[in-house]
Formats: C-alpha cells, structure tokens, sequence
C-alpha cells in the first residue's frame, strides 16, 4: 500500500492531513504555501528518553519556510532558508541554508548553490535536509532512526520531523537539480530530471500526492561543528564492503573480547581510556540501530563531533562541546586564544588530511583553554549518525547477512534493558498503531523492521543467558578515578626520588604523556602544563634525572610567577 493514501486526501486541490488532534501528531504547522510540517507523536515506550533539545529542534524545522521565491510572504515565527539541489553522493534531496543578511537570496540560490556532481554547496550554514521515497531512500528509516533510538535512550540521531513541499518549489530546484549538472549520465541526474517529471502526468506515488500538488518526505536537522568519523569508524570500505571491514578495526574486536571492560580499560578518567570506551558504545548502539533497520548505506556516513566531559560534585559528567567552548572562550578567553580557535574553525574539513589538522587544532586550543580554566576533564569524540535514509530498503538486512551482532558481548545495560522492553511491545502488537500511522512504515517495511528487532534480540538474550554479555559500557559508572579536585591530577600515587607524588596527564604538544613538577625547596607539586610558562632552558639534575625551570603563569597550586622544575616522560 502506498504510504500516501494513509494520511492525505486531495479536497478541490487542498492537501489534507490528519488533523493535530490526531494521536499521530503531536503538532501541525501549515504555511501560507499550503506546506505543512507535521510533528510526530513520541514513542509509547516505558523508558524512553527523547533529549531535552529535540522538541526545540523540531519547532526549528517546522519554522522553515521552504520557497524558492526570492520575495515569499513569511508569517511571523517562521524563517526564510534558501534552496539548494544535493549534488553529491548518489542520492537526490534538497538542502535548507541559512540566508546572511548581506546576501541576496536570489543569488545565493542562482549562483552559490552547488553547480557539478560530486562538489558541496560552500561558505553559508546548512540547516536541515529534506528527503523523500525515491533511490534506495525511505522516509520511514530516517524517522525511525530518531524515534527508535530514542526508545532505547541513544542520542546519535538527529532529530526529524514530516514535510510537504509544494510542487512550484520543488519542481524550481528539481530544475536547477537537472541544469547544475556537469554529469548527465549520472545516476544523480536521472534522479533530478525524474523528480521534476514526477509532478504531472503519471505521478509518482511514491512521494508525490495524487493531485501532484505537493510532495511529501522527512526534514532532518543538520548538526552544527561535525565532521567525518575516521579512526575505527571509516574502515576504507563503504556499504557491504564497509561493514566486512570495520569487524577487522581495533573497537569491534574490543567489543567481540569476552571480559568485563574493567580488564582492558582503565578507571582513570583520562583521553585514552574515555575514547575507548566511547568508541565501544558508540560502535555498539550503531550496531544495534543498523541491525534492526538493516542499514545498507552506513560506512562513509558516519560524523562526529567533539566533547569534553568533566566531573561535577555531584558525581555526574557534564559535556562541554566545541559550541560550549566558543561562548566560554567570548566570556573568559584571551585575545589571542580567541583569535587562534576562529581561525582553527575556518580551516577546511572535507578530506581526512584536512580533518585531522582542524581537528588537533581545535583541540589543542580547547585543551589549553580549559587547562588555564582550572577544569578536570577528558576528551572524546562522540558519534552522529546524521544519514539514515537507507535502512529498511534492503531484501536481505546485511548487518545480519554479515553477522555483525555475533560479534558484540558488550552492551550499555540501559540500551540493553530497552531493546527488551521494544522487542516485548512489538511482539504483543503494542506497537503497530505508531509503526503504521507514525512512521508511516508499509507491510514490507514493518516485516523488515520486526526480523531486525529480532535478530537483535535473540542474539543478546541468547548470550545474556550464557553468562557471555557484557553490561559494562556506561561511562559514568566506568570511571572511578577521578583528578584531584585541587591539582587536576590522578588519585594514583608513586614513588619517584623518595617523593610520594600524583601522576597526571601532558596537555601540551611536544612534551609526553607525564609530569613531575617540584618547587625550589624540592616539594612536588603537581598541575596542569597549560598553567606553566618556560622561561629558560636552566636543568636541575635529581637522582640522575634532568629537570627543566620554568615559571607558573595560573595555578591554584601555586601563585603567578613561582619558578618550578618539570621532568616529562612516558611514565613516572
């Protein structure tokens, strides 16, 4: 059955759907257009966790008013974006940029959208990115990704919400689609020249209403101050050869060893270990989210962004993000901090070279910033999984085809507990109604959805029961060893020159993973590098170790201007 004839009805050229007093949608916003923008109702599931933000997130799409008229009637609460036609990649949508107020909307959309396949439109924000039924692409995956994630309390999926676009505007970039295309063979701008066709004559069901008036697909937010996940997470390989390949990368043979985390990760909250142990959960929810929809398209689409994660009184970690860091550094940062992290924003971001330098940039400013801040933190990356088009596409699911799941014995107990909660709701038929009306899933996709779940399912709880599952990936509870409150360093103590000192961790370039630090009257004290200024290459020999002076410019421990000797190595 086609997914259109559930929720519209053509009415003397009027596009009906359900009205927001329905339990399918949580709101309904209608522009002037005609557009609407349809929030869906949460999941019906005990125990899930819809981050604080999403709603927001989703009033935020629903105030796009997607018209590539260069003078339309935008109503109060709602915002003009600008219309581009994707170009890269090999599947068809159309991408929401922010307008600069210096800059004509009519221009940015004529002359500053992507003009050949294969290159990006550049140097203006992207907001969202609109999607519909056609090239191996489903609707119904990018909102169940969001709403299912959810349900088993992950939050590396963008939130979404449902659309329609009118036929003028969309046939206008589906034009622009067919012209800004230097390959006309491609199978991209087969797709444009189709999607322009698709409104009259033999419509095309598939995303198009019946009067050809409107389309109708899934917004979903572009994140801000992401980039692509390398390390474990682009293991050379896309699609099916992706996913052969990342089961030979360091993190999912971490997940496929049979002991307690606690074995292979230490308990001090420190880089290493902390990206480790994200890297294990991060890997593990992705492969539970792509094994129940099958996800055919995930490796070469795998973003994340940046966090550093400090200890609060409470015992809890607070995030601070790149966004976090950018207000601080405005309220506390020094001018030419300041000026070094913009400038480290600007820098390109496209290729894994390109990556690799913004991103030990960023963090390095970041590092030394919060250093001077006095902060007790670790940094990670952490996962976003921002395309999620293709699942539920697939005859054959190939995360399951591949035994990706076989491999997993570790598992966040939260995600873990949930996964059972969903599979029992689904299984009882608790979940049909919000399958059907909400995610707008048809009978092939929700068979598809429901062998996903099980696969999962009955691959952990088989598992669980022979004492093989792992419950062990949760952050908070891993780490016990926190910096010390005053210094910033590790609660481990060892014995150098007949001292008893803390060891802690380097956050500088060019010196190592340790430091030592002892005053003039031969007291060792120890803090942050980023505190410490060199003023001169003076050594002070110990027990046959060379010492370098230098002078303290911020410390708790000790005041400005005091002269310590630091010793740096690998391990003390």
């Amino acid at each position: 059955m086609q997914k259109l004839k559930k929720f519209t009805t053509a009415v003397s050229g009027t596009l009906i759907i359900f009205s927001a007093t329905t339990s399918i949608a949580d709101e309904v916003v209608t522009h002037q257009s005609g557009d609407m923008c349809i929030i869906s109702s949460e999941i019906p599931l005990e125990g899930a966790k819809y981050k604080k933000k999403d709603k927001k997130t989703e009033t935020k799409l629903c105030s796009y008013h997607m018209n590539s008229s260069t003078r339309p009637v935008v109503e109060v609460g709602q915002i003009d974006v600008a219309l581009c036609p994707k170009l890269f990649s090999s599947s068809p949508a159309v991408e929401l940029f922010k307008i600069p107020s210096n800059v004509d909307k009519q221009n940015l959309q004529k002359y500053k959208c992507n003009w050949s396949v294969g290159d990006k439109t550049r140097g203006f924000k992207k907001l969202a990115k609109y999607k519909y039924d056609i090239a191996g692409q489903s609707i119904s995956s990018m909102m169940g990704y969001y709403h299912i994630s959810r349900a088993l309390g992950i939050t590396s999926v963008p939130a979404s919400v449902y659309k329609t676009l009118n036929k003028t505007t969309h046939k206008e970039v589906a034009l622009r689609g067919k012209k800004n295309n230097n390959k006309q063979d491609s199978s991209l701008a087969k797709y444009w020249r189709h999607i322009y066709s698709a409104f009259d004559g033999k419509i095309d069901r598939r995303f198009v209403t019946a009067n050809g008036s409107y389309s109708f697909g899934a917004l979903s937010e572009n994140p801000r101050g992401e980039q692509k996940y390398y390390e474990d997470f682009w293991p050379g390989a896309a699609q099916k050869k992706g996913i052969t390949a990342f089961k030979n990368t360091k993190t999912y043979k971490n997940l496929g060893r049979k002991e307690h985390v606690s074995k292979f990760i230490s308990a001090n909250f420190e880089d290493r270990n902390l990206q480790k142990l994200r890297a294990m959960k991060d890997a593990s929810d992705m492969i539970i989210l792509d094994s129940i929809f099958g996800q055919g398209d995930r490796f070469g689409n795998i973003h994340s962004y940046h966090t550093f994660l400090t200890p609060e009184e409470d015992g809890s970690l607070k995030k601070i993000d790149l966004a976090d860091i950018e207000k601080m550094l405005e309220m506390d940062g020094m001018a030419k901090e300041i000026d070094s992290f913009k400038r480290a924003k600007k820098l390109p971001n496209d290729w894994k070279s390109q990556i690799n330098k913004r991103n030990q940039r960023l963090v390095l400013i970041s590092k030394n910033f919060l250093s001077r801040l006095g902060y007790r933190f670790a940094y990670t990356q952490e996962i976003y999984l921002k395309d999620n088009d293709a699942g539920l596409v697939n005859k054959v699911n190939p995360f399951q085809e591949r035994r990706m799941m076989e491999g997993v014995y570790h598992v966040n107990q939260g995600t873990y507990e949930q996964v059972l909660k969903l599979h029992k709701m689904v299984q009882n038929g608790g979940l049909d109604t919000f399958l059907t009306e909400n995610l707008f899933m048809d009978s092939t996709e929700k068979e598809r959805f429901k062998e996903g779940l099980d696969y999962v399912t009955r691959d952990l709880i088989n598992k669980e029961k022979s004492g093989k599952l792992f419950l062990d990936l949760s952050i908070k509870e891993h780490f016990t060893n926190f910096p010390d409150k005053s210094s910033g360093v590790y609660n481990t103590e060892v014995i150098k020159s007949g001292v008893r000192v803390r060891t802690g961790r380097i956050l500088t370039e060019g010196l190592s993973n340790k430091s030592l630090l002892l005053s003039d009257s031969g007291v060792a004290l120890q803090f942050n590098v980023g505190d410490l200024l060199s003023t001169m290459a003076v050594t002070k020999i110990i027990d046959g170790t060379s010492f370098t002076k230098v002078k303290v410019i911020n410390s708790r421990a000790l005041a400005p201007g005091t002269e310590v000797y630091i010793w740096s190595a690998a391990i003390l």
